[in-house]
């Protein structure tokens, strides 16, 4: 059973603002997003909710 972790869209972009040497590229590719999906969300849009959970076991791996 995946533990849901909830985090807010601020939040999450400060943890991502406070590691700049993780590569959103790679990221992506580890929870399968489509290409940009990050810089976008990075840049002020909303996380799409059918990615939200597989970019969150991916983060957990880095310190989230």
């Amino acid at each position: 059973m995946i533990m849901r972790i909830k985090i807010n869209n601020e939040d999450l972009r400060e943890w991502f603002a406070n590691r700049p040497a993780l590569r959103l590229t790679k990221l992506e590719e580890e929870a399968n997003l489509p290409a940009r999906t990050l810089q976008r969300f990075i840049d002020g849009r909303n996380m799409p909710d059918k990615h939200y959970d597989s970019l969150i076991i991916i983060l957990k791996k880095y310190g989230l």
